[in-house]
């Protein structure tokens, strides 16, 4: 699965949610991490991509060579 920024955000469908009942992050396809909330859901995010590229912050996690995404 492979997606393209448009203005720097990705299609809500291709975000998977990773959560502990406490912390929640939303990954994109291509590995960023575009928002995060630590401690729990209701602190201020650590990532806020999802709402400003620019300036949001987001993490990175991804191989240095040529991968294909997929969820199941």
């Amino acid at each position: 699965m492979t997606s393209t920024r448009t203005d720097g955000y990705v299609p809500l469908r291709d975000y998977a949610l990773l959560g502990d009942l406490r912390a929640t992050a939303l990954v994109a396809v291509d590995g960023s991490v575009d928002w995060l909330a630590v401690p729990g859901l209701d602190d201020p995010p650590v990532c806020a991509a999802l709402l400003d590229p620019a300036e949001g912050g987001s993490i990175a996690l991804a191989p240095s060579v040529p991968y294909r995404a997929q969820r199941r």
